[in-house]
C-alpha cells in the first residue's frame, strides 16, 4: 500500500531536489514544454499544475507565491501572457506527458511534458517525435554467460 508516500524523492536530498524541480518548472514555463525522464516529469507536472491554477486566479498574492517557485520573471510573464490563454477554459489537466524514446545510456524512458493544446512553432523535431511510437525497451546483454563460454573453450583446448 502507498500510504503516506506523497511524492518522489528523485534520489536527492531536499535542497538539491527542490533546486532541480524549480529549474525544470522555470524552463517548462518559459518554453511550454520540457523533455525529461518520467519520474522528473511527474514531479514537475505536480508543481506546474498548481502554479497554473494560481496564475488563472491572478491575484497579487498568487503571483507572489508563483515567484517563490520560479527563478525568472520572464517565466512568470510567459505563464500569464502565453500559457494561461491556452488553458483558460480548462478546469484542470493543463499538462500532458507524451512518451518519446528510451535513453541510450541507462534505458530510462524520456518523455515530453507539455501544456495541453500547446502549438510547437518552428519545431520540426517536435512533430516528428510525437508521431513515432515508443520503441521496445532495450534489453541488457547478460555478461555472465557470454564471459563463461570463451573461458570454457580455452580450458578445453588447453586440456587436449
Amino acid at each position: 500500500m502507498r500510504h503516506l508516500k506523497g511524492y518522489s524523492k528523485l534520489n536527492r536530498p531536499s535542497g538539491p531536489r527542490m533546486a532541480l524541480l524549480r529549474g525544470q518548472v522555470t524552463s517548462f514555463m518559459l518554453h511550454g514544454y520540457l523533455n525529461t525522464t518520467m519520474a522528473r516529469a511527474k514531479a514537475v507536472q505536480r508543481i506546474s499544475e498548481r502554479l497554473i491554477t494560481r496564475a488563472k486566479r491572478g491575484t497579487v498574492q498568487d503571483l507572489r507565491e508563483i515567484m517563490k517557485v520560479l527563478y525568472d520573471k520572464a517565466a512568470l510573464k510567459h505563464l500569464v501572457g502565453d500559457i494561461i490563454p491556452v488553458v483558460a477554459t480548462r478546469p484542470s489537466g493543463y499538462t500532458t506527458i507524451t512518451k518519446l524514446v528510451y535513453r541510450r545510456g541507462d534505458a530510462s524512458l524520456l518523455v515530453r511534458l507539455a501544456v495541453t493544446g500547446w502549438k510547437f512553432e518552428g519545431k520540426e523535431e517536435a512533430a516528428e517525435t510525437t508521431d513515432k511510437k515508443v520503441k521496445a525497451k532495450p534489453k541488457a546483454k547478460k555478461a555472465g554467460k557470454a564471459a563463461e563460454k570463451p573461458e570454457a573453450e580455452k580450458s578445453k583446448a588447453a586440456a587436449h
